[in-house]
């Protein structure tokens, strides 16, 4: 028996309906996931029944709901991103929302008055300019910002013998930072420009003390505690 590669299906989680996606694809568990904008794909292989598929997710239906709430009360507490990059759209830069202002200008540059971003380009209605000025930005931000941080947190773990480490930064998807130990790297997230400067400095600092202990023991987390006794609000903030 043939399953189509993608189908809508729906189950009955007590008085909620709950919608979802199944993937047939080769992979040994059944596996769900929830997109920020609620909606659930369920990936599972082919022989297993959908009848079996359909029972797994109303299992889960509690955890579901309470995500897709807790999404819905993210998107209604946090703009979400620009997508034309015009005046009226608003940026979350370091915990703050930031309303957005497009002007025609021959800077190509972006300028930051303390309440509002400034985006001045030649051409105001060409998205790939302002995104390629806009992108610019934050970047040099994200160096500035991350580096000054380093500086003020890595003097804290020297003592316990972690070697300076070598600071870069990217974008990532599934990760807010990490640690090269063995190399001696730690990367930060520059999506973390988005976060309060007080959750940057948890997760710089909680990279840096896997330089002293490259593992998740509790000789790690007695150290982030020593360091910054407050980690665990900052981590919960960083969450949200």
């Amino acid at each position: 028996m043939t399953h189509p590669t993608n189908q809508q299906r729906r189950v009955q989680y007590q008085n909620t309906a709950i919608y979802y996606t199944l993937k047939r694809k080769t992979v040994k568990r059944i596996n769900l996931r929830i997109q920020p904008d609620g909606t659930v794909s369920v990936s599972a292989a082919p022989h297993i029944p959908a009848a079996q598929i359909d029972a797994f997710v109303v299992r889960h239906g509690q955890s579901i709901c309470a995500a897709q709430d807790r999404f819905r009360h993210m998107r209604a507490q946090y703009p979400p991103a620009p997508t034309q990059l015009t005046t009226g759209e608003r940026l979350y830069l370091l915990g703050r929302d930031i309303p957005l202002c497009v002007q025609k200008s021959p800077q190509n540059t972006v300028l930051f008055d303390g309440t509002q971003l400034f985006l001045l380009a030649e051409d105001p209605h060409n998205i790939t300019q302002k995104q390629r000025i806009l992108q610019q930005y934050l970047d040099s931000q994200c160096r500035i910002l991350f580096t000054q941080l380093f500086k003020q947190l890595y003097p804290l773990v020297k003592p316990y013998g972690a070697a300076p480490p070598t600071l870069r930064i990217r974008s990532m998807k599934t990760r807010w930072g990490s640690c090269h130990v063995q190399k001696c790297v730690i990367t930060l997230n520059s999506r973390l420009l988005k976060a309060p400067a007080s959750c940057i400095e948890y997760v710089l600092l909680h990279e840096l003390c896997h330089l002293v202990h490259p593992n998740h023991s509790k000789k790690f987390y007695d150290l982030l505690s020593t360091l910054m006794p407050d980690w665990r609000t900052r981590n919960q903030q960083l969450h949200q």
